[in-house]
């Protein structure tokens, strides 16, 4: 039998950047849905979404790290981030890192790295695609990039069902 314990809390939203935060924005009724900005939506039909909004990936990771990373990533990585330090598991000295794993579950991943790389190509041709294009869009790119970047070396493992994910 597997136990498994969760011990901390994050968040990246449309109401909030972390579980205070969101929780504040819940418990006043608050929605995050609005006008859609991070592209010109106005050629669809539908012109509203629930964005991340005022979001930096630091201190979770380096600009360097980001730069190699789809934005799922980022927000994956730093939710993980924020629930390592929520339960202290970054100061936890026994800690046996071969018992620490990682799943992360998304819908999807990469898309915003599909579309850029795909304008690219269009524009500039395949040999300006970037190197890291298919690390960049498979979905256990969070977790690996958790595992990764707090030496956890147990099981990693990525869930990808569909809105369900987070349910599984």
């Amino acid at each position: 039998m597997v136990q498994v314990v969760v011990t901390g809390l994050g968040a990246v939203s449309a109401i909030g950047n972390d579980t205070s935060t969101m929780w504040e924005a819940l418990a006043e009724g608050h929605s995050g849905v609005g006008p859609i900005t991070h592209f010109d939506a106005s050629e669809f039909a539908t012109q509203i979404a629930a964005e991340v909004k005022n979001f930096s990936p630091e201190p979770y990771m380096s600009a360097k790290d980001a730069k190699r990373m789809d934005p799922l990533t980022h927000f994956g990585v730093t939710a993980a981030g924020q629930a390592i330090e929520d339960a202290g598991l970054d100061t936890y000295p026994e800690l046996d890192a071969g018992r620490v794993g990682v799943l992360i579950g998304a819908g999807i991943c990469g898309v915003t790295t599909i579309l850029e790389q795909h304008q690219r190509l269009l524009e500039k041709g395949p040999r300006r695609i970037s190197p890291t294009f298919v690390p960049a869009i498979i979905s256990n790119m969070p977790g690996a990039w958790v595992a990764m970047s707090h030496g956890y070396r147990g099981p990693n493992f990525s869930l990808t069902s569909a809105c369900a994910s987070g349910n599984h």
